[in-house]
């Protein structure tokens, strides 16, 4: 799940940045430093991005925990309440994806 990871390290790193940059309620030029960090990961973000599909059609309910909870980590919102409901929708979502790949199966 590595290019898995890397993409959502790259996606969560812009989102976490967007907060932070809003947490005044005035965007500005200064909130650029908020999103160095996640800038430089998208080159590793991108690189094998196609990857990811056959990542997600090997997952194990494991990897799928392990992925679940990695998120979590990586989310790291200003305001907690819209935190804990994107977690809650995550964990939603997984559960469904699980739901899903049975089907499939």
């Amino acid at each position: 799940m590595k290019e898995t990871k890397e993409m959502l390290h790259f996606m969560f790193g812009i989102a976490n940045a967007v907060g932070k940059s809003l947490a005044d309620g005035v965007p500005g030029v200064t909130d650029a430093m908020y999103f160095l960090t996640p800038i430089t990961s998208a080159s590793a973000a991108f690189a094998d991005a196609k990857l990811i599909p056959s990542e997600w059609s090997k997952k194990t309910p494991e990897d799928q925990a392990e992925l679940l909870e990695y998120c979590k980590t990586e989310l790291d919102l200003p305001e907690e309440g819209l935190e804990t409901l994107i977690e809650e929708g995550m964990e939603i979502g997984f559960k469904f994806l699980g739901f899903v790949g049975k089907i499939a199966k």
